[in-house]
């Protein structure tokens, strides 16, 4: 039996459908249709405020151990997160909030239809609205095929975009991970339109690897997708050219903290969960490997394309374990030591000058510098000038307080010269037939006889002196007196 309805719930639910269709109408005063809103009949009102829709409906899946308060606190954050997210509307130059999409333009889009279909008059006729009404809004056939489902598939494409990022963000590869399934929307009991949600839960698995005579503890490698679970990061030993029997076997990739503590620390301004749905992409999709000589693998890590980095990974049995993180001007990477043979710079130097971090290559004034970007390109750090690319999704408040021409005084570039590429100059295929010319050596030049003579003549009356002088040094050391062991004067010359 259910409960008598208060005089304070009564107040309440009046409140709520009054701010309900305060939203309605400047929504619709924003699309440039307002004059339309009192044009709706007092009972089409009070249906669309009972079969309004709501935008999320978060549940917890049973292996899920999160409390209701939990669920809600989390719902409105997702809440805040898609306030600002935008839906084109097709047929119109505006774009709606999301939020607005789903609990208001898309219930009353779907009362506007039915109330003017023709199998649906007698159930709905007291909803019938005024002409002007479906004028607005266009027939059944132009607003539901042409535009609102149009409109309908964009917006179901930015919220699993949206929900997609609000996973991983809310994942961590050292705790849990979360992702969530998205349900159709359906016609709750109390006739309101709900898009249901269920939020998955998936712990860290992890393992101890022993590394140098100690046991260390890596979290396996993965991200959360859209109605599909996680996605986990795995790499086959065909992509280092291994020769093994297995090489297109698949490894799973585990990660010590330590290696996420470097990535944090290197790559500022990006966060941990982003940090490792780049490290994902890197490994999943084409990974650039590099056997160093102690037999560790350098693999490239990007973001949206540019390579930044490396992990460097261990392979223990069946699996390969990152074990720390290295930016691209490290002197532990080919880019970096070909950057210390051009410049001079070393670890200490790089450290000072904070080029070993990613937030000193996000200033325009750094960027920007065409001294700066052409010194790094030769050393192979091209990608770090082009940074622009990710601005919308790094942190810029740590960007490095070091100018330019700091970096130019420090480096002594200040006479430093960009070097042009060489044209490609196009040859001209040569015929086989046709003969290669020996190159023309040119004529020796003859000496003349009389400067022979006189060259002889001067190295004669040079060598004389020489000769007399150790004639005499011979004769004069005879006259030593070697019983006396006493010297006359010529012993001088000795």
């Amino acid at each position: 039996m259910n409960k008598p309805i208060t005089h304070d719930q009564k107040v309440i639910d009046a409140h709520r459908r009054n701010e309900y269709l305060f939203r309605v109408r400047k929504l619709l005063c924003e699309m440039g249709i307002g004059s339309v809103f009192p044009k709706f009949s007092p009972a089409f009102l009070e249906l669309f405020y009972t079969c309004r829709g709501q935008f999320l409906n978060l549940k917890a899946a049973e292996e899920c151990p999160l409390t209701s308060k939990e669920l809600k606190s989390i719902q409105a954050s997702m809440y805040d997160w898609c306030r600002d997210s935008l839906v084109p509307i097709e047929g119109t130059n505006y774009q709606m909030r999301i939020i607005d999409f789903y609990e208001i333009w898309q219930p009353l889009m779907f009362l506007i239809n039915v109330s003017n279909n023709s199998d649906h008059k007698k159930t709905y006729a007291k909803y019938h609205q005024a002409p002007e009404v479906y004028e607005t809004f266009g027939t059944l056939s132009d607003l539901y095929d042409d535009i609102f489902q149009n409109s309908q598939d964009s917006a179901a494409s930015k919220l699993k975009e949206l929900i997609h990022f609000l996973s991983f963000m809310c994942s961590s590869v050292e705790r849990n991970l979360y992702w969530m399934n998205v349900l159709d929307e359906n016609f709750e009991p109390d006739g309101r339109m709900r898009r249901t949600i269920i939020l998955h839960v998936v712990k860290s698995q992890s393992i101890n690897f022993v590394f140098e005579k100690a046991s260390r503890p890596a979290f396996r490698v993965g991200f959360p997708n859209v109605n599909e679970g996680i996605s986990w990061a795995q790499i086959a030993p065909a992509a280092w050219g291994s020769n093994e029997e297995d090489a297109d076997k698949k490894l799973d990739v585990y990660i010590q903290s330590h290696a996420l503590i470097r990535m944090r620390e290197r790559i500022d301004g990006l966060s941990e969960p982003m940090c490792v749905l780049n490290l994902n992409q890197s490994i999943n999709v084409d990974p650039v490997v590099t056997v160093r000589e102690d037999k560790d693998l350098l693999i490239e890590y990007r973001i949206d394309g540019l390579k930044i980095g490396y992990v460097v990974a261990t392979r223990q049995k069946d699996i390969l374990v990152i074990r720390t993180f290295l930016f691209i001007t490290f002197s532990g990477t080919p880019e970096g030591l070909k950057l210390s043979k051009i410049t001079g710079l070393n670890m200490f130097d790089k450290k000072y000058l904070a080029i070993d971090k990613l937030s000193t290559f996000m200033k325009a004034d750094i960027r920007e510098n065409p001294v700066l970007a052409d010194l790094f390109t030769r050393a192979g750090c091209g990608d770090l000038f082009q940074t622009d690319r990710i601005m919308n999704y790094v942190n810029t408040k740590n960007e490095s307080s070091f100018s330019s021409d700091l970096l130019i005084k420090y480096m002594n570039l200040l006479n430093y010269k960009i070097k042009p590429k060489p044209p490609v100059l196009k040859k001209k295929p040569k015929s086989i037939a046709e003969p290669v010319p020996a190159p023309e050596l040119a004529p020796k030049q003859k000496i003349s006889f009389k400067y022979r003579v006189v060259f002889n003549l001067v190295g004669i009356v040079l060598l004389v002196p020489y000769l007399i002088y150790v004639a005499l040094r011979f004769l004069f050391k005879r006259c030593v007196n070697k019983s006396t062991k006493k010297t006359n004067l010529y012993t001088f010359f000795l």
